[in-house]
C-alpha cells in the first residue's frame, strides 16, 4: 500500500534539515515532502511555493505539518478549502504571530521587536540567526546540550540563506493573521506544543483549541520550540497515534 504523503513547511530562518530527527521516524508511515523558503520574493510566496508542489505532483490527498511559520502557511492552505487534505498538524504553532494588544491578544511578539530583528539581520545577519537559534530551546533543553548541537547542524545551513529571503520570512510573520478565520478549519488538527516554548507560547496554541474544540493538543514537558529535535520519538508517537486514529 502507498504510504500518504506528509508535506512538511519549515520554520524562520530554516530548511529541511531541521527535520532530519523525526523524518527518521515519519519516513515509516509518509512519503515526506519537504518545502524550503528560498526564492521567494513576496508574501503571497510562502502559500504558492506549496501549492506549485502540490500541483506539481499532482497530489490527489495529502497531511500537512507546519512548525512556526510554517504553521500559518499550512493554515492558509487549509483555510483556501481547495485540496483533499487528511489532517493538519502544527508544532509550535500560532494564528497570529505578533500581539494586538488593542483586541486584547497578547500571546506573541511586540511587532517593534520583529521589525528591530530585519534590522539587525541587515547589519549582522549570522549572529542575528544564531541568537534566534538558541531562543528556541528551553533552558531544560539547552542544560543538556541541544542548543549546541542544533547550532553545530545550522553553521552549514546559514551560508544559503539569503538576507532578503529572511527579512520577507519576518515581515510574513508581522503581516499574516488568521484569527478570525480559524473557524473554517474543518479537518483533523493535531497540535504539539513545548511547555516552555519562548517563540510562540502555549497560549496561541491554547487560543486555537478554545476556537477549534475538535482540534487535539500534546504538551512537551519542559520543551522549547523545536520539540521535533530535542524530543523526535515523543512527537513521532503523537502524531502517528492522532494519524492513526484518523484513518
Amino acid at each position: 500500500m502507498n504510504r500518504p504523503y506528509l508535506i512538511m513547511l519549515p520554520g524562520f530562518g530554516m530548511n529541511s534539515c531541521v527535520w532530519k530527527r523525526i523524518s527518521e521516524f515519519l519516513w515509516k508511515d509518509f512519503e515526506l515532502i519537504f518545502i524550503e523558503w528560498d526564492n521567494i520574493d513576496l508574501l503571497d510566496g510562502f502559500k504558492q511555493k506549496v501549492i506549485n508542489i502540490i500541483e506539481e505532483k499532482q497530489l490527489s490527498s495529502f497531511s500537512l505539518l507546519g512548525w512556526s511559520l510554517g504553521s500559518l502557511v499550512a493554515e492558509e492552505i487549509v483555510l483556501d478549502n481547495l485540496w483533499n487534505i487528511n489532517n493538519l498538524i502544527l508544532i509550535g504553532g500560532t494564528s497570529s504571530f505578533i500581539q494586538h494588544k488593542e483586541e486584547g491578544y497578547n500571546l506573541g511578539w511586540n511587532k517593534r521587536i520583529v521589525e528591530r530583528m530585519k534590522s539587525q539581520l541587515y547589519k549582522n545577519p549570522k549572529a542575528t540567526l544564531f541568537n534566534f537559534y538558541d531562543s528556541l530551546f528551553s533552558d531544560e533543553e539547552k542544560k543538556k546540550g541541544y542548543n549546541t548541537q542544533f547550532l553545530k547542524i545550522m553553521e552549514d545551513n546559514i551560508k544559503i540563506q539569503s538576507v532578503d529571503s529572511l527579512a520577507l520570512e519576518l515581515d510574513y510573520l508581522i503581516q499574516k493573521d488568521l484569527r478570525n478565520k480559524l473557524v473554517d478549519v474543518n479537518i483533523p488538527l493535531l497540535m504539539i506544543h513545548g511547555e516552555e516554548d519562548r517563540i510562540c507560547p502555549i497560549e496561541a496554541t491554547l487560543y486555537i483549541k478554545n476556537i477549534l474544540t475538535h482540534s487535539n493538543i500534546e504538551v512537551i514537558k519542559s520543551g522549547g520550540h523545536i520539540p521535533f529535535f530535542t524530543n523526535p520519538h515523543d512527537c513521532y508517537y503523537f502524531i502517528s497515534k492522532f494519524i492513526k486514529k484518523h484513518l
